[in-house]
């Protein structure tokens, strides 16, 4: 289903906003990242008019681990959570969500909307993000984007969303 042309889904790189401040969390308005978002979004804005979506950033895997969890599974000497946490990269995807946040908060208010992908991809068994299925089949690509299965995956977030 594609999306009417008034709503404009806005997908960036989720990781590059999460980035350290440079003048820590409540000084957002020196914060060279913060403002560039700001400057964008400002650019954008006259031209929405329903609703831009945004992507918040989430943990990323690391790519080099991704290749190798077939692998690892086939094995069996690795429980799926040990294979998680040899995925898991946090980078710092909270600097993201605070920064996607309060764009949101202080500057679009309800023309944008975030997109979250945390409670997708967190499993509350294991108490930790998941990257792959019970099969071996990762929902990214090496290169840190969604694969085919990934997008199968997620794709209730957007069929469920306020379109």
């Amino acid at each position: 289903m594609l999306a009417p042309k008034e709503l404009i889904p806005l997908v960036a790189r989720w990781f590059a906003v999460a980035e350290p401040y440079e003048n820590g969390p409540d000084n957002l308005n020196n914060d060279t990242i913060y403002l560039e978002m700001k400057s964008q979004l400002r650019k954008m804005l006259p031209n929405i008019k329903k609703k831009l979506f945004i992507l918040d950033s989430f943990p990323r895997a690391k790519s080099k681990e991704i290749g190798r969890i077939a692998e690892e599974m086939k094995k069996g000497r690795k429980t799926m959570t040990e294979i998680n946490k040899a995925l898991y990269d946090p980078k710092q995807f909270e600097f993201g969500r605070h920064r996607h946040a309060e764009l949101v908060k202080n500057e679009c208010g309800s023309k944008c909307e975030l997109i979250d992908y945390v409670e997708a991809f967190w499993n509350k068994t294991m108490n930790q993000f998941q990257y792959f299925d019970s099969n071996g089949f990762s929902y990214f690509t090496t290169g840190a984007h969604l694969s085919a299965h990934g997008l199968e995956y997620v794709r209730p977030i957007y069929t469920e969303t306020r379109l």
